[in-house]
């Protein structure tokens, strides 16, 4: 498998373990898509999993985007809860060019 074969199965799966991260929780709620098809708005779930979702956002996200400063901006707010957006914020300040 070539690396762009293995980078493209990547990005096929960071929407399904973000989804499965969603069924494993009861009374899940359908999620918002993005246009990159990747969960951006997410709710009622504990900060870690949080977390760990809106990485994978940002990070395939950031895939698509030139400007990834912006993503995180939009991921960090997108998420209503205000003590996560905070946490995120570090992400702003160039972090996230790290994400390929």
């Amino acid at each position: 498998m070539t690396r762009q074969q293995a980078r493209r199965r990547k990005e096929e799966n960071v929407e399904t373990v973000a989804r499965r991260g969603r069924d494993r929780k009861k009374g899940r709620r359908e999620k918002e898509q993005a246009v990159a098809g990747v969960v951006i708005s997410i709710e009622p779930y504990k900060l870690k999993l949080k977390r760990r979702m809106i990485v994978l956002c940002a990070s395939a996200i950031a895939r698509q985007s030139t400007r990834r400063s912006d993503v995180a901006a939009t991921v960090a707010t997108r998420t209503q809860n205000d003590e996560l957006a905070k946490t995120n914020t570090h992400w702003q300040r160039g972090t996230l060019n790290t994400v390929r």
